[in-house]
């Protein structure tokens, strides 16, 4: 995953950095940082936002 694509989907998501630093359980810089590729997006931070975007689509299918 890129920086790129990991600063889309939180942004898809609705989520502030702040946000999605808790839901990961990393520093709000560390958001920030992997958002301008200055940190590695590890296979398992890719994972989560991955599945916590497909989770919060799916839901907004179910719920209309």
């Amino acid at each position: 995953m890129t920086a790129r694509q990991f600063k889309a989907i939180r942004r898809r998501l609705g989520l502030s950095q702040r946000a999605l630093a808790e839901k990961l359980g990393l520093h709000p810089n560390s958001v920030a940082r992997l958002e301008r590729g200055e940190m590695t997006i590890t296979t398992l931070v890719a994972n989560f936002v991955t599945l916590l975007a497909e989770t919060t689509q799916t839901r907004g299918k179910t719920d209309s």
